[in-house]
């Protein structure tokens, strides 16, 4: 927990935080350890309306130490992180660079935040870590400053099973304050937790589109036997005629092709204006994902094709001279 709560002045904490910083990077399997002050899917969240261009989004501000990217593994894309103790600097993500300055450079440009301006220096990767399920949302980081340090939390990027250092920097939280008691999560357990629930609802939408599709292949075959039956004199006629059977195949087929066509086209419009929807709750869902559309579209004509041809092809196998004779 922040050790604010536990009666640290910003003096007391810096001194604590720089100490087990230290000891923690000194444990083996720790790569980095840094500062936060808004933890990835942590307890505390921050965020606020900020209009850009036009267009309103949503900014997740946060206050990090210098080595706070490389730890996380966040990729610095343009210009630098934080010098220790600087002010009056701010580190964007890609997409607040994009929306604000397009086809601009963004460092060195200026932002005003209350009654002060601050620098751009830094661009870096869309990271998301308190927004998941929000593409739309923007980052905007600022250096820590002294009077953050009783906010602060530690993080750590290791190598290997997380879970076997718990001990080790537990005892090292003791050794240095007997009262602290470290809460101590893994960042993949809490993404697992975080989406659990968004998994079992695709899970539920996917099993009930399968059985969707299903039924309207059984539909489909059902309608179309039922047409070819209705057309059986037809086709007996054709076929004694010499119509070769793949004319007379492309005859019946065709007669559906156009609500076929209008289906699929109408279908993509509707899954178009639903993925809008399901993108705020799905992560990585694109309302314009052309493969997917693609994917979706070729999987159901191909489904619709073998839905038509079964019965299509039975009518193909009449015996002529009993069909004629009994018509």
């Amino acid at each position: 927990p922040q050790l604010g709560t536990h009666g640290y002045n910003a003096v007391a904490a810096r001194a604590y935080l720089e100490q087990i910083q230290t000891r923690m990077a000194a444990l083996p399997g720790v790569r980095s350890v840094s500062l936060v002050k808004l933890p990835p899917m942590g307890h505390a969240v921050s965020c606020q309306n900020r209009e850009i261009n036009g267009r309103e989004v949503l900014m997740y501000p946060n206050w990090i130490a210098p080595d706070f990217f490389r730890t996380m593994g966040i990729p610095l894309l343009m210009g630098r992180t934080f010098a220790p103790n600087e002010r009056n600097v701010v580190i964007v993500s890609e997409s607040l660079a994009r929306r604000q300055w397009p086809g601009e450079s963004p460092i060195g440009k200026s932002m005003q935040e209350g009654d002060k301006k601050e620098t751009v220096i830094g661009v870096v990767g869309d990271a998301h870590i308190n927004a998941i399920s929000d593409d739309d949302a923007v980052e905007q980081y600022w250096p820590v400053q002294q009077d953050d340090m009783p906010g602060m939390v530690l993080v750590a990027r290791v190598a290997g099973e997380p879970g076997a250092l718990s001990p080790a920097i537990k005892n090292l939280s003791e050794s240095l304050d007997p009262k602290l008691f470290p809460e101590i999560r893994q960042l993949k357990l809490l993404y697992r937790d975080s989406v659990k629930s968004v998994e079992q609802t695709a899970e539920a939408v996917s099993f009930i589109g399968g059985v969707a599709a299903l039924l309207a292949g059984i539909g489909i075959i059902g309608l179309v036997a039922f047409t070819v039956t209705q057309r059986t004199k037809e086709i007996a006629i054709r076929l004694a005629l010499g119509a070769k059977r793949t004319h007379v195949l492309a005859a019946v087929l065709n007669q559906f092709s156009l609500p076929v066509l209008l289906g699929l086209v109408i279908g993509t419009g509707f899954a178009a204006v639903a993925s809008r929807v399901l993108r705020k709750a799905l992560f990585g869902v694109n309302n314009l994902d052309p493969a997917s559309y693609a994917g979706a579209v070729i999987m159901l004509a191909v489904i619709v094709l073998i839905s038509m041809l079964i019965p299509a092809r039975r009518a193909l196998k009449l015996d002529l001279a009993k069909t004629l004779h009994y018509d």
